[in-house]
């Protein structure tokens, strides 16, 4: 068979590799963290606490509790090593299981609304940063807890 330009992976007749996938959405702009994030863990766990459960979100707070107790007694601006290493675990951690499956749709929509992603992303390496962030995902526990959450109230469609 006779290819356009003598190389049998031309695509460009085809549209390429990436035809089949959908086209992403460019990202929304994502507010600064709050000064006030307790206030605003109120707000979204008002909101959307049936999303997501206790285990859930304890399981994600576990993650940077390490951070957490290791930051809290060093002086330093920026996070030690390990931490760092601990911070891009949790990014990972969270992404899968926000693309986990389609069952993980609500926990997506926890995640989109709460900025956990892109919040996590913007410590870079400020340890002062990093305190805060845990102290609003405590924050969004102990809300979820005060409305109600539990085990057993996630939305089922």
């Amino acid at each position: 068979m006779a290819y356009p330009n003598g190389n049998r992976y031309d695509n460009r007749q085809q549209g390429g590799y990436n035809r089949n996938y959908p086209q992403r959405e460019a990202p929304a702009q994502v507010p600064d963290f709050p000064d006030d994030y307790v206030d605003f863990a109120e707000k979204l766990m008002k909101e959307k606490f049936r999303l997501i459960t206790t285990s859930k979100l304890r399981n994600i707070l576990s993650l940077l509790m390490d951070v957490y107790n290791t930051e809290i007694l060093r002086t330093e601006e920026t996070i030690c090593e390990d931490s760092a290493v601990k911070l891009q675990m949790a990014r990972i951690r969270i992404a899968y299981e926000c693309g986990r499956d389609r069952t993980t749709k609500d926990f997506k929509e926890f995640a989109d609304a709460a900025h956990l992603l892109p919040w996590l992303k913007a410590i870079g390496n400020s340890r002062s940063q990093a305190i805060r962030y845990v102290h609003y995902l405590e924050a969004i526990v102990a809300y979820h807890r005060f409305f109600g959450g539990s085990e057993f109230n996630v939305r089922r469609n």
